[in-house]
């Protein structure tokens, strides 16, 4: 026959449930009160970002670039190396569509767009990440003054949505992060002139063929500190202003002044010894903002007074160099990092192979472009791969 609960049972039983149910509250309460340990890292490494901007001519049809797509459709990238996870589109709308969209609009959908991918990116493996911004700007629209604007818009509200990036990855726990900017062209101008959209993550920044003028980028070089700063020129870019009213840091001239003001500035000069046509009008341009171990390069640098002795040099030699932490960390764990490194040895190519004719053509299309007061002098020993 079936047992019947008895009365003792039933109240029993709701009263236990009631004093466990106390009981439970009480100790949370009481760890509420305990002090907050921060979550551990889920890894050692360090996340670098890369933002980029090459300037004009960089988008496409309208819908074909969006915010958020990897490089495969991009006209260029500076790293070329990284995986899909970790490239990573910034692109500016058609003006007519930015136009219709507040600022906070802009930024809004970018940093939605900026998260989803980048933690994707970081779940996949990625230490190494390139923010590429791409302005909606072209050769026949880049002396408008209205277009010109909008792209300072879109900087503005890019930057300041990396911004809010930055602040995300602090608070979710996602341990060391840090921001670099690999700028050319129309991208030196931008950014020079948002500098209050991004004073407070960014690091440091390498400057190509730009086309800031002299006083946004004296407030960008003490904004990030000069010695955190390198600007660049390449022989066969176009030519830039350098007059009372509009003095652009794609002259040489222009940048040899920089240094006068701040002497821990770092200022070089390249000539792509790969381009013989490089000495026609613009053929220079960007030359060397291209991660790529096989474009060779001569370098010189500018200490204020004269020219360091030219050295043979590939563009993925002068770019900055990523993922030193993240190897100390990947062997202090025994573990091996899947993200890309960038420091790989790079051999410098010899040019023992060319011919005197070549050398001396190539060393003729050189000179035609190099700056003023030039205190270089060439012998055929250091073109033919003496040191």
């Amino acid at each position: 026959m079936a047992r019947v609960p008895s009365r003792s049972a039933n109240v029993t039983l709701p009263l236990v449930c009631c004093l466990l149910l106390v009981s439970a509250t009480g100790i949370a309460d009481d760890l509420a009160q305990l002090p907050k340990v921060p979550v551990p890292l889920r890894f050692p490494w360090l996340i670098e970002f890369f933002i980029t901007d090459l300037g004009i001519n960089q988008y496409r049809d309208p819908g074909l670039l969006r915010t958020g797509d990897d490089f495969s459709k991009a006209k260029s990238c500076v790293f070329p190396i990284l995986p899909k996870d970790g490239q990573v589109l910034i692109v500016m709308p058609a003006h007519q569509d930015l136009a219709e969209m507040s600022d906070e609009q802009v930024k809004t959908e970018i940093f939605e767009a900026l998260k989803k991918k980048v933690e994707h990116g970081i779940a996949s493996g990625s230490r190494t990440l390139e923010l590429q911004i791409v302005e909606h700007i072209g050769t026949q629209t880049y002396a408008s003054p209205t277009h010109q604007e909008a792209a300072n818009r879109f900087g503005k509200c890019a930057y300041e949505a990396i911004g809010m990036l930055h602040d995300y990855l602090e608070a979710k726990g996602y341990g060391k992060h840090s921001f670099r900017g690999i700028f050319g062209s129309n991208g030196t101008k931008v950014f020079s002139e948002n500098v209050s959209s991004w004073k407070s993550y960014m690091e440091g920044a390498d400057f190509f063929d730009g086309r800031a003028f002299e006083t946004p980028m004296i407030e960008t070089i003490a904004a990030l500190g000069p010695e955190n700063v390198r600007i660049f020129n390449t022989a066969g870019d176009w030519p830039a202003p350098s007059g009372p009213f509009a003095r652009s840091i794609g002259n040489h001239e222009i940048v040899k002044g920089l240094k006068d003001i701040f002497p821990s500035l770092t200022v070089g000069w390249f000539d792509p010894l790969d381009r013989l046509d490089f000495s026609l009008l613009g053929k220079g341009h960007l030359a060397a903002m291209q991660w790529d171990t096989k474009l060779r390069l001569l370098v010189k640098f500018w200490n204020g007074k004269s020219y360091t002795a030219p050295v043979k040099t590939s563009s993925s030699e002068q770019l900055p160099r990523f993922g030193s932490e993240n190897a100390k960390a990947s062997a202090a764990n025994g573990t091996k990092e899947s993200g890309v490194s960038m420091q790989m040895s790079v051999r410098a190519d010899s040019f023992s192979k060319e011919k005197g004719d070549s050398l001396r053509r190539m060393r003729a299309e050189i000179l035609k472009s190099r700056p003023r007061e030039d205190s270089l002098t060439w012998s055929n020993s250091k073109l033919e791969g003496g040191k």
